[in-house]
């Protein structure tokens, strides 16, 4: 039996590393309709997977759905008509090739992409799609072309990754002599750091190999051969332990692993089922899938109630799904001592009297009530320290939430960071903004473009005058609006910019119109500056950023950021700019942004909010004394706000159309922490 387990593997780790000929073939409809191509779920007993259609006699393996759930990848051998061409070895390797299921309407349908180039593999946010030491990212058309991990991970032979909504990364090594290291690697600073072996509770043993992290990091599953009296791979588990090390090994039962070899497993992206492969026979290969609460069955009583306190979570099928279909909690997950694994954002105790610390939490357990509206989370930092958390309605800890308006606050700490590194200055926010821009032909443009500044455009006075039905007529041809091309039409079709248009408007382009500058002075334009110049240095990387029409960034909607990292971007407002003892984005700045340059007149508005730079501020009364918040603000609920005076920082989502919430941030979370 050791020689048909090693010839096994063999077979796999050849298939991992090579490329293969393969003729043209036709995707193929099948009338196959509903979740997991339409097959029905499984007990707590392992079911062949789709059998005839994709378990088959012959060699099948790596099924792995999108979080999306509307999509499923695998790789199989070859079948033709002639099946013995598909026997035939070519330098002794027989040819593979990598499948695409696609739902479209409810129905599957069937494409192959490619000879096999590895083996596949999601992150849980779907945009990346692992293949050993490369990957490649999910793009507007399909998927980029196949770029490296890098260096630390090129003296590997990797056969598969999975990944963590953190970016933490799981792969293995295949050596011949089985004695590969499993390890892992964490995202930080949008980079992977050099990889770390896991310790010997997963790494004993021999030809350990496909380790599963789970999305939130709580376990790692894996196969490999442990024990004098083992001859094949068998299913592993490790459960995080409280203090953060791996706990024990669990072997998976007998309804598991059988006395052949079960390898490469993984949980589906909703989280409902375990995939894995299983050895039926000489080069035959199928997939079985089984109830995850298999996993909760091995879990430890001492790992369970210590979970049962932790913070709630999504999964990844959650995660990039609509915020609409979430469950909604029973009650609000209050936490007033967090820890945080994430170096750019330190943990401490809520450390209040017990009367102001019992309103807080009364205050969250309420929300979680839906008493004051529709709120998904409320957070708190001071001091620069996260001490207190809570979940409630839909919320979820890792959960990237929509910030609508709010992203019009992040969109001015960009301009902050661009003037920071110098390619703006204050000055620069008096100039016109077609003096940034070009490749603008200014005989074209509407009398009185010049006026336009950035300064006019970040306190919504801009001054355009485009009717609706106009820009939805442009935006049926966008290739007029690409880049700089977007500024030139509206430019264009505007009525003249006048003292009289150039009041405070609420929207009305002005946010594009700053993306479209900041794209211009940056040297690598404004994706890249927000993600290697923003995010990654303040390690956020569980995001979405959407594109606008005009192929540039959005810059007043269409963001999600998780609780946490919100609460970053405050923090960068409360030290004038400062992040981790060092200058981010310009002091100068960032005073004038949170200052009260503009009295909005939107009726929408409360009468004692002013506005700076897409951020508002308000004072706020507690027992005589005045306390100026500042704070970005979406539509739902979603606020980043800051009050200097108390080094305070607070974060909330929600999806409520009423938000009133300020009233009870005003009258109790604010009161609690002043003196």
């Amino acid at each position: 039996m050791r020689n048909n387990f090693k010839s096994c593997l063999t077979i796999a780790l050849l298939a991992s590393f090579s490329s293969f000929v393969v003729a043209d073939q036709e995707s193929e409809e099948l009338s196959l309709k509903g979740p997991y191509l339409g097959q029905k779920a499984p007990g707590l007993t392992p079911q062949m997977f789709a059998r005839d259609l994709i378990s088959t006699s012959n060699w099948e393996s790596a099924v792995v759905f999108s979080p999306s759930m509307d999509e499923m990848y695998y790789v199989r051998e070859k079948v033709t008509k002639d099946k013995s061409a598909d026997k035939e070895k070519e330098n002794g390797r027989f040819e593979q090739e990598f499948v695409m299921y696609k739902q479209q309407d409810d129905v599957w349908q069937e494409k192959v992409i490619s000879v096999r180039i590895g083996t596949p593999t999601l992150s849980p946010d779907n945009k990346i799609m692992f293949f050993g030491r490369g990957y490649k990212e999910r793009t507007d058309n399909g998927w980029s072309e196949m770029k490296r991990l890098g260096p630390d991970f090129e003296d590997f032979r990797i056969m598969r990754v999975t990944a963590s909504f953190n970016g933490t990364i799981a792969f293995d090594e295949a050596t011949r002599d089985g004695k590969g290291l499993l390890r892992y690697a964490r995202f930080e600073n949008g980079r992977h750091s050099a990889p770390k072996a896991f310790p010997k509770q997963i790494n004993t043993g021999e030809w350990n190999a496909h380790p599963f992290i789970a999305p939130d990091e709580s376990y790692v599953i894996w196969d490999g051969q442990r024990g004098d009296g083992e001859r094949n791979a068998d299913l592993f588990i490790s459960f995080k332990e409280p203090d953060g090390a791996w706990g024990e090994a669990i072997k998976f039962g007998d309804e598991v692993n059988t006395p052949t070899s079960e390898f490469a497993a993984q949980v589906s992206p909703d989280g409902k089922y375990l995939f894995f492969n299983r050895n039926m026979g000489e080069r035959e290969v199928d997939t079985f899938w089984v109830d995850a609460q298999i996993i909760e069955d091995l879990k430890p009583d001492h790992i369970k109630a210590y979970s049962a306190k932790q913070a709630p979570t999504a999964s990844a099928a959650q995660a990039v799904g609509s915020l609409r279909d979430m469950p909604v909690l029973s009650e609000a997950f209050v936490d007033t001592a967090p820890t945080s694994s994430d170096n750019s954002l330190l943990a401490g105790k809520l450390a209040l009297s017990k009367a102001k610390k019992a309103s807080v939490i009364q205050l969250a357990k309420e929300i979680g009530e839906g008493k004051y509206g529709r709120y998904d989370s409320l957070l708190i930092s001071q001091k620069n320290k996260l001490v207190f958390e809570s979940y409630h309605q839909r919320g979820r800890a890792q959960l990237a939430h929509g910030q609508a308006s709010a992203t019009k606050g992040y969109t001015s700490l960009i301009v902050g960071r661009a003037i920071q590194l110098g390619y703006l200055t204050m000055a620069d926010l008096n100039k016109p903004i077609i003096s940034f821009l070009k490749d603008i032909d200014t005989n074209k443009l509407t009398k009185g473009a010049e006026k336009i500044t950035l300064h006019k455009a970040l306190t919504m006075q801009g001054g355009l005058t485009v009717e609706r039905e106009k820009w939805q007529e442009l935006e049926k041809s966008p290739d007029q609006l690409q880049g700089q091309k977007l500024v030139q039409t509206l430019l264009e079709h505007s009525a003249p910019i006048t003292k009289e248009t150039q009041v405070y408007k609420y929207g009305n382009f002005n946010t594009m119109l700053v993306m479209t500058v900041i794209d211009a002075v940056t040297p690598n334009g404004a994706e890249a500056f927000i993600k290697s110049e923003v995010l990654d240095k303040l390690n956020i990387s569980n995001y979405d950023w959407a594109t606008h029409a005009s192929g540039l960034p959005q810059a007043g909607w269409m963001v999600k950021l998780t609780s946490r990292d919100m609460l970053k971007l405050g923090s960068l407002v409360m030290n004038k700019g400062k992040w981790q003892g060092k200058q981010f984005i310009s002091p100068e700045y960032v005073a004038k942004a949170t200052s009260s340059l503009v009295n909005p007149t939107e009726d929408w508005m409360p009468e004692e909010y002013r506005y700076g730079y897409y951020w508002y501020n308000s004072p706020i009364q507690v027992d005589g004394k005045t306390y100026q918040a500042s704070f970005a603000w979406g539509g739902g609920g979603q606020r980043v706000i800051v009050v200097d005076d108390l080094d305070l920082v607070i974060a909330i989502t929600g999806h409520d159309r009423e938000d009133k919430i300020m009233t009870q941030i005003s009258s109790i979370v604010i009161p609690a922490f002043a003196s």
